[in-house]
């Protein structure tokens, strides 16, 4: 098949052109800015924003199947997210026009009201607290009517919370794992927090899955067990010797309502044919292992 991956790029991205690639399909992948990604492969630099620039890329890669994962997740409140949801409305149309046959679109756990209650795809609690949260899901309800309309194979994945190695330095576990090894102290305002965590490689994997089966529908796409933050932490920090230079804030007296996000993903499970697992230990010593072996400014 031919793929395009936008955002191919990122961090999810790049496991899943690797995973495609290796399958024996045909794939390219999108960037930005800078310079072309140093992974082997097809890439095209791109401005989704651009109209000309999405069209002229549709044409020229005439892909059978479109990975839409690009997306600006650093504003979660920006107005630019509704840019981006009316960018990758007209992406989709220009994809379906020029014949393409299955898309998949990379949703968020924000889709949903984080209320403390199990998150299921059936029971309609799409309540997002975020205008990221918002554009996503509708993109997902924009999406759904137009591949009926158009008998496109449509897939929606609403990713949960990452861990492994690739990540921006600035998230959680790559920050307390730079912070250690410069021997510096790091405060975790989050410890008493509950998230559902699965390692990237493993999202990339039930992405191409999901792909390779033409399995449509929403799917949450986590491992379905609340981790608790603080044990993530510790146990990083306990690889790194650094237990004594955690400084975890005190819970609050009154827990909030988010106190634990978590995913049902027994419909995941049943379209896989097999269960993901996030292993703590394992996923912790990798990024580790990565952090340690890269190029020092």
């Amino acid at each position: 098949m031919r793929i395009l991956v936008t955002g191919g790029s990122g961090l999810i991205g790049r496991h899943c052109i690797e995973g495609l690639k290796k399958a024996g399909h045909d794939v390219s992948g999108t960037f930005s800015s800078g310079r072309e990604p140093a992974m082997e492969g097809k890439w095209v630099k791109v401005d989704l924003l651009n109209a000309d620039q999405r069209l002229k890329l549709i044409e020229a890669e005439a892909p059978e199947v479109l990975i839409h994962l690009a997306w600006n997740v650093r504003n979660w409140n920006g107005p630019e997210q509704w840019d981006w949801l009316e960018a990758s409305k007209d992406l989709i149309r220009q994809f379906q026009k020029r014949g393409g046959q299955q898309l998949f679109t990379a949703g968020t756990s924000m889709e949903y009201a984080w209320d403390g209650q199990v998150c299921r795809e059936s029971d309609g609690r799409f309540e997002s607290s975020t205008e990221y949260g918002r554009a996503k899901h509708a993109l997902w309800k924009f999406a759904e009517t137009f591949s009926t309309d158009h008998s496109l194979t449509y897939t929606h994945g609403r990713i949960f919370f990452l861990c492994g190695p690739g990540q921006e330095e600035t998230r959680l576990v790559p920050a307390i794992i730079h912070s250690l090894l410069k021997g510096e102290r790091f405060g975790c305002k989050s410890g008493h927090l509950f998230r559902d965590y699965l390692d990237v490689r493993d999202v990339a994997k039930s992405i191409n899955t999901l792909i390779e089966l033409k399995q449509s529908g929403d799917f949450n796409i986590a491992s379905g067990v609340p981790t608790k933050v603080a044990d993530l932490v510790n146990a990083i920090a306990s690889e790194l010797g650094g237990l004594g230079f955690i400084d975890f804030d005190s819970a609050p007296a009154e827990l909030p309502c988010d106190l634990t996000v978590v995913a049902d993903i027994e419909k995941l499970s049943q379209a896989l044919g097999y269960t993901p697992v996030f292993d703590l230990k394992k996923s912790v010593l990798e990024t580790i292992n990565w952090i340690k072996e890269l190029p020092r400014s």
